[in-house]
């Protein structure tokens, strides 16, 4: 029953998505052969939430913070963020497969990745601090000066740990200890360097230096975790495929779109327990190859609600933990036992999750968006401060 109340979810955020389509701006949406990779991330997004909300009304029953004991919600949950590397690898593959015999711009790419990444993530750290603040002041706990170093390790996308903030034990959970998956993510932009130059793009020796030391530094807080770098290598494999029309005509037909869906079908009826095994990958990497082509689904993945979604991607992911956090410790402290019962619980969640969507959709128009246009600016202040020159200038 608990699926549907998930499918239910998954609804109610695409009718508010659905509400909103035509008050966005043009430009808010992304066109082109692989706006479905946008929509397709968007819709994985929610599907985390739903994920998250199943954990918490377990989390909520027994007080323990673990995966969720149903493997309809847990698997397209897992399923999500392998397809979400996927995506990441294909999506810099296929930039630099397309620039073959240009010199990359780094200090441009890098701030590029700044200011993308951490505009709406110092979003979601103000709110875990002030939730931080709020219990703090209510159960008279003060700063010590040891703690700021711990409150700097949250900023630094947590690559350095995730130390309880304050004592308090359940400052991950706020989050929904989504954070992992960025340090990881960070390993890859540092790792860029060196893909770039085995995909056969000029060198640039010192670009490599700098990543390869980052790398280092941040495989030294974090284990090295060869599945990441197998879902990011389908990714990869999918823009060379992506490089031949032929593929492309081929796998855009409707026929693999059924394809892909069955792929990812099948993925859960062999691995019930868990998509984070090469198994997996290698089944939902086959249905990504397809999606890469720019199947669309018989165009669901390009609809503006999807689309909607898309935009919203990174902020859901970040905001959904604090938003479930606060709703539910809110109504837990004040006595509300609505949340108590399986449909009471589930009623809430299918209303926060249009919730979700329009405060995805604030974060990404007045936050993440403005940001991103300022990447040209950053680039050369960075330059400036670096006395580095744009490629093709150097002495």
């Amino acid at each position: 029953m608990n699926t549907v109340y998930g499918i239910f979810c998954l609804v109610s955020g695409l009718l508010a998505a659905y509400a909103i389509r035509n008050r966005l701006r043009p430009e808010h949406f992304q066109d082109g052969r692989h706006a479905n990779l946008n929509g397709l991330r968007g819709f994985l997004s929610l599907i985390m939430f739903v994920c998250h909300a199943a954990t918490w009304q377990q989390y909520l029953a027994d007080g323990e913070w673990r995966i969720s004991d149903l493997p309809s919600l847990i698997i397209p949950g897992q399923t999500g963020i392998v397809l979400f590397f996927m995506i990441t690898g294909f999506l810099f593959a296929k930039k630099y497969l397309d620039s073959k015999n240009k010199e990359i711009d780094w200090v441009r790419v890098y701030c590029s990745r700044v200011l993308r990444l951490y505009p709406a993530y110092l979003f979601s750290m103000a709110i875990l601090f002030a939730v931080i603040a709020i219990i703090s002041f209510q159960e008279k706990i003060f700063l010590e000066k040891f703690q700021i170093i711990s409150y700097i390790k949250w900023v630094l996308f947590t690559i350095p740990g995730t130390p309880p903030l304050n004592g308090i034990p359940e400052t991950s959970i706020i989050m929904a200890g989504v954070t992992w998956s960025l340090t990881f993510e960070w390993a890859f932009y540092f790792s860029l360097p060196i893909i770039a130059a085995a995909l056969g793009t000029k060198k640039s020796w010192p670009a490599i230096a700098f990543g390869a030391t980052l790398l280092t530094a941040t495989l030294y807080f974090i284990p090295f975790y060869g599945l990441i770098y197998f879902m990011i290598f389908f990714g990869i494999l999918s823009a060379l495929i992506d490089k031949h029309t032929n593929f492309q005509e081929i796998l855009n037909r409707k026929i693999f779109g059924v394809i892909a869906i069955l792929l990812l079908l099948l993925n859960g009826f062999i691995n019930n327990k868990t998509s984070y095994n090469a198994t997996s990958v290698a089944i939902i990497g086959l249905s990504f190859i397809i999606f890469s082509a720019g199947n669309d689904i018989f165009g669901l993945l390009t609809k503006k609600s999807m689309q909607i979604f898309g935009m919203g991607t990174y902020s859901i992911y970040l905001l959904h933990g604090p938003l479930l956090y606060i709703t539910f410790k809110t109504m837990q402290n004040n006595g509300h036992e609505l949340y108590t019962s399986n449909e009471g619980f589930w009623f809430i969640a299918i209303g926060l999750a249009p919730a979700l969507v329009l405060l995805s959709v604030f974060s990404y128009v007045f936050i993440e968006a403005p940001a991103m246009k300022h990447q040209g600016k950053a680039t050369k202040l960075t330059r400036k401060i670096l006395q580095l020159k744009p490629p093709g200038k150097q002495e």
